[in-house]
């Protein structure tokens, strides 16, 4: 990794030095930076004129010497590889309706431009967030394409599971309940089945088809690549049905908000609901972005 030390360059040249540099590195390469004061400057520069392109480290603060990693990020990074560098973003994604699971491959200035937001500014708020859970500290990219196979059918699969019996009697109770005052919660009932029907025949075929080809292809060296290819498309393709049914979710429950009148159980049907969408998206996040790729970038003949 380069060091620069900026001390030793004239003040007027400095951030033009750094500039330098920084355009010198491929994608993925760092470089550190030394100084006797705070660089927020220098960082300020940076989120305006390289904004999403690049990746900012505090390595030390002060009080006599500053120093920072930066990295040059893919300057067409896509929303699914900012969630892979930055795993808390996922919930932040979620929040403001940016899909980084079935539509991972899409730019990130893009998508984000397209919800009216600065890329530049969400940027900023991405590097300071803090992952608000163990899910979110996990480094998937480091893990075997088996392992990864053994963690969704673990966590994922058996949270599924569990969880939509849950929600269709939850839906069912609420609807019978406030039905008559809200009109919407017919159609809720209705997605939350239709989730159901495309969501447990899935979890089958990756665990009774997929999965074990991946196993035996990954322990073996061998096996059907245009099986698996073929089989990958699939899925994808009812990933994205699931997530197109959880986007009409949150808009029919207006972004997991209960109306005014809304009993305890009607708010935790919602609640449980938004955790659901949590779960699933990282979920086929996990799948498309993480473990597709990585058996895509693996040669098993």
């Amino acid at each position: 990794m380069i060091t620069l030390d900026i001390r030793e360059i004239p003040p007027k040249t400095r951030h033009q030095a750094i500039f330098d540099k920084f355009h010198a590195l491929e994608p993925g390469e760092s470089m550190l930076i030394r100084t006797d004061h705070d660089p927020k400057p220098l960082f300020y520069q940076f989120t305006a004129e390289q904004p999403g392109r690049f990746k900012w480290e505090n390595e030390s603060a002060g009080p006599d010497i500053w120093e920072v990693r930066i990295t040059r990020m893919d300057p067409a990074a896509t929303v699914a590889s900012i969630v892979r560098d930055y795993p808390a973003a996922a919930g932040l994604f979620n929040r403001l309706g940016i899909d980084y699971c079935c539509h991972g491959d899409q730019p990130f200035e893009q998508a984000v431009r397209r919800e009216g937001l600065d890329p530049a500014e969400l940027m900023s708020q991405i590097r300071n967030l803090t992952p608000a859970s163990a899910s979110e500290r996990l480094n998937y990219g480091q893990w075997s394409l088996s392992f990864i196979c053994d963690f969704i059918e673990s966590n994922h699969h058996s949270y599924v599971r569990e969880k939509l019996p849950l929600l269709k009697d939850l839906s069912e109770k609420v609807q019978n309940a406030h039905g008559g005052q809200h009109s919407f919660l017919m159609e809720l009932k209705e997605c939350i089945s239709h989730l159901g029907q495309e969501l447990l025949p899935h979890l089958r075929k990756e665990e009774d088809v997929l999965f074990p080809a991946i196993r035996k292809a990954e322990a073996t060296g061998t096996g059907d690549t245009e099986m698996r290819e073929r089989l990958k498309n699939e899925l994808k393709s009812e990933h994205e049905k699931a997530g197109q049914l959880m986007k009409r979710i949150r808009q029919i429950t207006n972004h997991y908000t209960p109306p005014e009148d809304a009993c305890a159980t009607f708010s935790y049907f919602y609640q449980e609901l938004e955790a659901f969408e949590k779960d699933l998206f990282t979920h086929v996040h996990l799948e498309n972005n993480i473990l597709f790729e990585k058996l895509s970038r693996t040669i098993i003949c």
